[in-house]
């Protein structure tokens, strides 16, 4: 099984679909459900969950639902991110900066920490804007 985070739209859904239409299995996960019920429609190969994955709670769940849905971990998508926030150097409040960390870095660590003893010789992938 291959995790996609941000997996709902742009290239988490691209690569989803493109895992599925391998023969992969896939876990899409996002905070918004909608995106991820239509990402999952397109193969009966792609599952989804909805979470935040700047939460531990969540990235608990995540790890949770991907192995009832499979032992073996083939490899770790981190995709989603914010690009925000966009302002002067100068502008950038400490809560946004902050904010920007807890989605963009401290996932690709406490995330991948884990889902290490499910991977078996499984990849992570980040991606970044």
């Amino acid at each position: 099984m291959f995790i996609i985070t941000g997996g709902g739209t742009g290239i988490g859904k691209s690569l989803a679909l493109n895992l599925a239409n391998r023969g992969e299995s896939v876990l899409v996960v996002g905070r918004r459900e909608q995106p991820l019920i239509n990402t999952s429609k397109l193969s009966e190969n792609i599952e989804y969950v909805v979470a935040d994955i700047t939460s531990s709670d969540d990235q608990q769940k995540i790890v949770e639902v991907a192995c009832e849905i499979s032992i073996k971990i083939k490899g770790l998508v981190h995709n989603a991110g914010t690009i925000m926030p966009i302002e002067n150097m100068t502008d950038i409040s400490k809560d946004d900066w902050l904010k920007s960390l807890a989605t963009n870095v401290e996932p690709a660590l406490f995330l991948t920490q884990s889902f290490y003893p499910h991977m078996q010789g499984g990849r992570v992938l980040n991606i970044s804007s």
